[in-house]
């Protein structure tokens, strides 16, 4: 009779475990941990774990806004430094986040400093929140940002992303890259209109003022009749 090897089961034991507790908490940081990300730029295209195959979120919402700014940004700009919120809609979920330039500062990895991931530490309350920052070397015309977010180990992967045009460094005053326009530069034509048209506005109204003042009284009036008068006198005099 053949005995087994209790050596065998129980390391088969251990394996299965091991199986059952990636299943268990199959968020989307899982996937990068236990090295299905295939580079820094991956997220889930199918199944995996107990989750089901990503889905397309429009709930989900992208905002990014520089730095000194209340204004979200319509294009993005090198040396320039983002907060960024990626909302779903108050749903409690762990999340992964990539960028394809830049730098994310909740980056968990130093080698994929792009990409950055919520754990069970740190699952977000209705938002995923970072600071991105791209460096004066961006490629490209354009920004990618891509989420991936689950509520549960049994939730469906919910996936969006959004794309923001790049602007050259030369477009950018709030750079602080090389070859960027000063802020000064950029205020300069403004300030010049603006000190243009109240020289020109006070110019025109120096002479109704100086006309009001010689008729504010009679006796003013007056005196400026007799000195007309006196000084016609006098050329009248010397002409002779």
């Amino acid at each position: 009779m053949h005995k087994r090897n209790p050596l065998s089961t129980v390391s088969g034991a251990i394996a299965v475990l091991v199986v059952l507790a990636a299943v268990a908490q199959a968020y989307p940081e899982y996937f990068v941990q236990n090295g299905f990300a295939a580079d820094c730029l991956s997220h889930p295209n199918q199944a995996y774990g107990g989750h089901k195959a990503p889905v397309q979120d429009r709930g989900i919402t992208f905002q990014l806004t520089p730095k000194g700014s209340t204004a979200p940004a319509a294009a993005v700009c090198p040396g320039v430094e983002y907060a960024v919120s990626v909302s779903y809609g108050g749903v409690q979920r762990r999340a992964l986040l990539t960028a394809s330039e830049g730098k994310l500062a909740r980056a968990n990895d130093p080698t994929c400093p792009n990409r950055a991931y919520s754990t069970s530490d740190s699952a977000e309350a209705g938002a995923f929140t970072d600071t991105l920052t791209l460096p004066c070397d961006s490629k490209g015309s354009s920004l990618d940002l891509k989420i991936t977010s689950a509520s549960g180990s049994r939730d469906a992967f919910h996936t969006a992303s959004v794309t923001l045009p790049l602007q050259p460094v030369s477009k950018c005053p709030g750079s602080t890259c090389k070859g960027a326009p000063t802020a000064a530069a950029a205020a300069a034509p403004v300030a010049t209109a603006t000190k243009t048209a109240p020289a020109a506005n006070t110019t025109a109204a120096a002479a109704p003022a100086a006309t009001t003042a010689a008729a504010a009284t009679p006796a003013a009036a007056a005196a400026a009749a007799t000195q007309n008068k006196t000084a016609a006198a006098a050329a009248t005099a010397k002409n002779a």
